[in-house]
C-alpha cells in the first residue's frame, strides 16, 4: 500500500525531469524498495512503538487485521510463542483491548520484530543500490540520506 505510490511519484519526478528511461527505471526500484522498507518499519512501530511519539495508538493492525510482514515472521515462528492462539487473534473481527494486547506480546516475543527489521535494512540497501546508474549529486546523497532515516525511524 506505500511502495507502488512511491516508486509512481519517484518516476514521475523521472519524467518531470527529462531523465533517460535508464534512470526513470532506477528511480523507480529506489521508489519501490524505500516504500517497502517504510512500510515494513512502519508495520514493526505499530507493535513495538510509543503512542506519544506515533501520535497514534499501538496495534491498529491487528485491531484491523491486517496481516503484516511482523505477523508473518511470527506465525512461521512456531518455537518460541502460541501460533495457533496469535492466528486466532489477528482472525477474530472484534478484539478486545486485552486480545489485542495479547496479540501484540506474542510478536514482541517471537523473532517477528528483529526479523522484520533486518528485511526492512535489506529493502534500503536495495533502494541504495539502484542509485548506482545516477552521476553523484546532492539530489542522489539526498535521496540515500532518505533512506536512512526511513530506517531509522524510532519507536
Amino acid at each position: 500500500k506505500t511502495a507502488l505510490p512511491i516508486m509512481a511519484g519517484a518516476k514521475i519526478a523521472g519524467l518531470l525531469a527529462s531523465a533517460r528511461l535508464e534512470h526513470i527505471e532506477a528511480v523507480g526500484d529506489f521508489g519501490l524498495n524505500l516504500g517497502m522498507a517504510f512500510q515494513i518499519v512502519d508495520d514493526i512501530l505499530d507493535v513495538v512503538g510509543d503512542r506519544t511519539r506515533l501520535g497514534k495508538q499501538a496495534g491498529t493492525d491487528i485491531r484491523e487485521g491486517n496481516v503484516t510482514l511482523v505477523a508473518i515472521h511470527a506465525l512461521n515462528d512456531g518455537s518460541t510463542i502460541d501460533v495457533a492462539a496469535l492466528s486466532r487473534l489477528i482472525r477474530k473481527r472484534r478484539k478486545q483491548e486485552k486480545e489485542v494486547q495479547r496479540a501484540l506480546g506474542l510478536l514482541r516475543d517471537s523473532n517477528a520484530v528483529d526479523k522484520a527489521g533486518a528485511d526492512a535494512f535489506a529493502f534500503g540497501q536495495i533502494a541504495k543500490k539502484s542509485l548506482d546508474s545516477i552521476v553523484d549529486s546532492p539530489a542522489k546523497a539526498n535521496m540515500v540520506r532518505l533512506v536512512d532515516f526511513v530506517l531509522s525511524r524510532e519507536v
